[in-house]
């Protein structure tokens, strides 16, 4: 059976599919999505000779959301806005691919550089881009290259904690020298499951700064940012938990796979440190009050918040 098959079956075939989906959820989180307000004060690509041409080709800028319980059971899946059905889908699809920037840190360099004892939240590191630890990464990238920071600024010696805190590019990238690309890029792809990496994506300014050669797809980030909420456990997202016939036989069902990704403690010093970037860095506005919330911003030409 091909998949036009399987579609006109499904379409016609009487079964009965039970989803995963909230749809007061789906339908809240929808209608954020589409809010024309929260997008005012974000920056456009316009080419001024089609906007001349035709007043209405200024872009519409996109987004898309997911929002997975920690079993694995997607809640909330928004494809874009303003999308009809089988328009593309930024947030599953197969080519939803954008590069994740900060975002990726905590996967491929705190995670990682913390559970194998390299650093704690309380290590001091140099947030500078001229001291020897700097140059010794710039002469060993083989591109003569060290990052600055987003606001082109230093500080000095820093903690772990606020180095994260405010999405510190060199510290980020000092971090990753002392562990390792190749750890790094297993933590990535084995430990986190992020299947859009490829081999070119083992270097410093793909893992420490999330400069993917295809980019992520946002439910596999989502996906890996439930470890740090589940003590280290990550389930594999299902949209639907079974599939029954006219009759009521059930001829499909679905399960998470939940596997260990990391220990125990270090989600939880993760989790501690995501708390921390919420209440004291930039991503303040995630905050809400009395429910604990923690998360990690990244900018790109997207703009990301992944969170718990």
């Amino acid at each position: 059976m091909d998949e036009k098959d399987a579609k006109q079956k499904l379409k016609n075939g009487g079964y009965k599919v039970y989803l995963t989906i909230d749809t007061r959820l789906q339908e809240k989180a929808q209608e954020i999505i589409n809010n024309e307000k929260f997008y005012k004060n974000i920056p456009v690509k316009i080419d001024k000779q089609k906007l001349k041409e035709n007043e209405n080709a200024k872009p519409n800028p996109q987004a898309a959301a997911v929002i997975m319980d920690l079993n694995g059971e997607v809640r909330a899946l928004i494809g874009g806005r303003g999308l009809s059905a089988g328009s593309f889908n930024y947030a599953a699809g197969e080519n939803a691919k954008m590069p994740p920037g900060s975002s990726i840190k905590p996967l491929t360099v705190y995670t990682p550089a913390i559970e194998n004892k390299i650093i704690t939240p309380s290590t001091i590191i140099n947030d500078s881009r001229d001291d020897e630890e700097a140059i010794e990464i710039y002469n060993a990238t083989g591109k003569n290259w060290f990052p600055n920071n987003y606001d082109n600024k230093c500080v000095g010696p820093v903690t772990v904690r606020y180095a994260l805190e405010q999405s510190k590019n060199t510290i980020a990238t000092k971090i990753l020298y002392r562990l390792g690309k190749d750890i790094s890029f297993n933590y990535a792809t084995k430990k986190f499951g992020l299947t859009t990496l490829v081999k070119d994506d083992k270097s410093y300014a793909t893992l420490a700064l999330g400069q993917l050669t295809y980019g992520a797809r946002p439910i596999e980030m989502a996906a890996a940012y439930t470890a740090f909420a589940n003590n280290g456990i990550i389930s594999s997202p299902i949209l639907y938990t079974k599939v029954e016939d006219r009759n009521g036989n059930v001829i499909l069902e679905k399960e998470a796979v939940q596997r260990r990704a990391i220990s125990q403690d270090t989600a939880f010093v993760m989790n501690q440190l995501l708390q921390s970037v919420v209440k004291n860095g930039l991503a303040k506005s995630a905050d809400l009050g009395a429910m604990p919330t923690g998360g990690k911003t990244g900018t790109t030409e997207k703009i990301w918040m992944d969170g718990l």
